[in-house]
């Protein structure tokens, strides 16, 4: 084939390829999903395809992937001014940046799946000089060698003629690749080392409020301690224990039996199973409820409000998965 011939095969498969490319996803790199599963020869076919990222460095030095196969990786570039040195002619780092990446990539086509490599050495040889007349060359890079832990390839840098501007090689590492850590369902909660562990409410009868959230709501008196030294006493209830279960602190200040609410203080929220039947028992106690049960304001979720013996709000919110849980019935 002339080299005219062999410069408008290179220049139609460039313009086979460019519709792929602009349709695909562009520059970037593949995610695990894109490429779970996938051999170092269909991870290399399926961005030749433009459904995977390409290398976003081939975009910045005007280069492209042409062929790939077995051991075998082919890059097509196009030197402009944009590549030159001070001296006029294409950078020696387009040169090794066109064979790196045949070489490389000729090693990807031999990767199985869950194997990776990663170049440990680079050799290259410039041997004729390239200015933007050249309309195009391509880095032909060939496997010489794979093996468990080392493989090595060789390319050459040349146009449509065949001269050679350059020549390379390279050794690789070759290793098992990580497994990709799975992404956490939507919604799972996230690993924390803080807990949320009690709510302190201050009270005017300790023992009173001891009642209330037990006998009335269905609490279970977790521990109790007083401080002479400072004149309080606590105690704790919850429907289960610290540091499982967060907890309300009842904290009564000796001989001082009311507080003022203030306007800032809002309410405890419990689930129940059955807000209706809930609060049929609170009465039955003697707990003063205060907002009857029915659906919120504006939606369709059943609640209620009550107040304990010192006016603090406890709302009561109806759901489903609680029916089997510990509280109020």
């Amino acid at each position: 084939m002339s080299t005219d011939n062999t410069l408008a095969a290179w220049l139609a498969r460039e313009a086979e390829l460019a519709p792929l490319l602009q349709a695909g996803p562009g520059p970037g790199v593949a995610t695990p999903a894109q490429i779970q599963g996938k051999t170092g020869l269909e991870m290399m076919q399926a961005m030749l395809r433009g459904e995977t990222p390409f290398a976003p460095i081939a975009q910045t030095l005007n280069f492209l992937l042409v062929e790939v196969g077995p051991g075998l990786a082919v890059f097509q570039g196009a030197p402009s001014p944009a590549h030159l040195n001070p001296l006029g002619t294409v950078h020696g780092g387009w040169f090794a940046t066109l064979l790196d990446s045949a070489l490389g990539c000729a090693v990807h086509t031999l990767m199985p799946v869950g194997r990776g490599y990663t170049t440990a050495d680079l050799s290259v040889k410039i041997v004729r000089a390239i200015t933007p007349k050249v309309q195009r060359v391509r880095a032909i890079g060939k496997v010489v060698h794979c093996g468990r832990q080392l493989a090595t390839a060789e390319a050459q840098l040349v146009d449509a003629d065949g001269k050679l501007y350059a020549h390379a090689s390279n050794a690789c590492l070759v290793f098992d690749m990580p497994t990709p850590k799975s992404e956490p369902p939507e919604n799972t909660p996230r690993k924390t080392t803080m807990r949320l562990l009690h709510t302190m409410l201050r009270v005017g009868n300790l023992q009173r409020s001891i009642d209330f959230y037990t006998q009335v709501l269905g609490m279970t008196l977790q521990r109790t301690s007083e401080n002479p030294d400072y004149k309080y006493s606590l105690a704790f209830v919850g429907y289960g224990k610290n540091p499982d279960h967060a907890e309300i602190e009842l904290t009564y200040n000796w001989g001082v039996e009311s507080y003022e609410m203030g306007s800032a203080y809002g309410h405890i929220a419990l689930g129940v199973p059955d807000v209706y039947a809930a609060c049929d028992k609170i009465k039955a106690s003697g707990g003063n409820v205060t907002r009857e049960p029915g659906p919120v304001k504006g939606g369709t979720t059943v609640i209620a409000f009550v107040t304990d013996p010192d006016g603090y709000k406890i709302e009561l919110i109806q759901r489903a998965e609680y029916a089997q849980g510990a509280g109020l019935r």
